[in-house]
């Protein structure tokens, strides 16, 4: 396989997409968080969303081709974002809650729903981060032995779905969803994400672009 010089990949792309896809940037103590969003094909969509309590942060990635479990999933989640503290077993709980509630809308369902998840909280005060991956998504870290490859399905074991990691300082890290993951698999010249990601020169924006 042709490896494409980074440089020039980037500018190319970033011409094409960066005044199309709505980028977002937060800024949290020690850590900032560059999320970018381009449109699908398919029905029911990909979300994600990231919040903050005192000095833990919370973040949810879903896929599912189902609008009612979108639905779902928004719901569950916009109701822990109301919450003021972020209980030890709350991305645990949020996931049996989903799960609960797609077993409910399978049972009227001739096809059956599987939705993707994938969830974390960091500890900002330890830089650990600890999460759940049930799903098609990919992590690719600075720290090669900090990458998750692609998991099972929905209806994995969550004791065998969870991760844990203790950051480093200046890690980066990239959470790639199950849209993108099939969309890049699919490109027959690209470069490695391993590359960008681990290359401190290439700014975390253009990474995304």
């Amino acid at each position: 396989m042709q490896k494409i010089p980074i440089e020039n990949q980037l500018m190319r792309v970033k011409k094409a997409y960066e005044q199309r896809a709505p980028k977002r940037l937060e800024n949290f103590k020690g850590l900032n968080v560059y999320s970018k969003y381009a449109a699908g094909e398919n029905m029911g969509g990909e979300f994600f969303d990231i919040f903050a309590r005192d000095h833990k942060i919370f973040m949810l990635m879903s896929n599912s081709s189902s609008y009612l479990a979108s639905s779902s999933i928004l719901q569950h989640f916009s109701e822990l974002k109301t919450v003021t503290e972020i209980e030890a077993d709350a991305q645990r709980v949020l996931i049996e809650n989903i799960k609960a509630e797609i077993d409910n809308l399978n049972r009227s369902k001739k096809k059956t729903i599987i939705p993707q998840l994938l969830t974390f909280e960091l500890d900002l005060n330890e830089m650990e981060l600890t999460g759940y991956q049930l799903g098609e998504f990919e992590v690719v870290s600075s720290n090669e032995e900090h990458d998750l490859a692609i998991s099972s399905y929905f209806e994995q074991d969550l004791d065998r779905a969870r991760f844990q990691i203790k950051l480093q300082r200046g890690e980066r890290l990239l959470f790639n969803s199950p849209g993108f993951v099939r969309t890049w698999s699919a490109l027959s010249k690209k470069p490695l994400l391993s590359d960008m990601v681990s290359n401190t020169e290439v700014k975390a924006l253009d990474v995304l672009d």
